[in-house]
């Protein structure tokens, strides 16, 4: 993220590493809060878009379960009126 704290390189304090290797360098980096808000913004949206869009797909598949047991229902119920007649099953 190239940036040292979190505000700023005193609030709270950086820790010492490859980014920020003495104060001086630390006090002209901006804070982390900026870059790890866009990551953190970036990353869940693209979690809640795969989340929303397997929403949708569930609802397209209950909706394809719904219309083949009313078509199944329906087949069931014209075979036993078939049947009271004295008709076969086609």
């Amino acid at each position: 993220f190239d940036c040292c704290g979190y505000y700023n390189s005193t609030s709270p304090p950086f820790v010492t590493d490859a980014t920020c290797t003495t104060p001086l360098v630390a006090a002209e980096k901006e804070g982390c809060v900026g870059p790890f808000s866009s990551f953190v913004n970036s990353t869940l949206d693209a979690i809640f878009t795969a989340i929303f869009g397997i929403v949708a797909l569930d609802m397209i598949l209950l909706i394809c379960v719904a219309v083949l047991s009313k078509d199944r229902k329906e087949k069931e119920r014209y075979q036993l009126i078939d049947a009271k007649v004295g008709l076969q099953a086609i």
